[in-house]
């Protein structure tokens, strides 16, 4: 680590500001995105933190709700891929699309390409017909169903 400190550190004075800027901006991003991955591992540890949400699939896959409500984690055997609620939100609304299964995993899968492309890579999933997505599909189609409308009383 000292090594990498010590280089970057010589390299510095020849870059421009923007150059600065810019490994700045990684720096930063960098931090972040360890923040995020020792809260999921914190998480993933407290068991009473977290709801289990849906029935964990054949494959291993299933959503966990943090316990403040704001996060939803989808895992895949050992991958814990963090979801805001407003993005799970949005994959549950394509979910609950009246389409054929098919057409809304790739509606799914267009999604993710465009917002959570790390969680396609991470889970190895190339094409709309993959089978994990699918599986994801029914899981969020059964972790939170449509609600059936009401039959009017008179």
């Amino acid at each position: 680590m000292a090594a990498i400190i010590g280089e970057l550190v010589s390299i510095l004075p020849e870059l421009d500001p923007e150059g600065l800027a810019f490994l700045l901006d990684q720096a930063r991003l960098r931090r972040y995105a360890l923040a995020a991955e020792r809260r999921v591992l914190e998480e993933a540890k407290d068991a009473r933190g977290s709801r289990r949400l849906g029935a964990e699939t054949g494959r291993g896959l299933r959503m966990d709700r943090s316990s403040d409500g704001s996060t939803y984690h989808i895992v895949a055997g050992g991958t814990w891929k963090m979801f805001t609620a407003e993005e799970t939100a949005s994959m549950v609304r394509i979910s609950r699309l009246d389409l054929a299964e098919a057409e809304a995993a790739r509606r799914l899968h267009a999604w993710l390409d465009e917002e959570r492309r790390d969680f396609l890579v991470d889970l190895d999933i190339v094409a709309g017909d993959s089978p994990k997505l699918r599986e994801l599909l029914a899981l969020l189609r059964e972790t939170f169903p449509a609600k059936s409308p009401r039959s009017s009383r008179r």
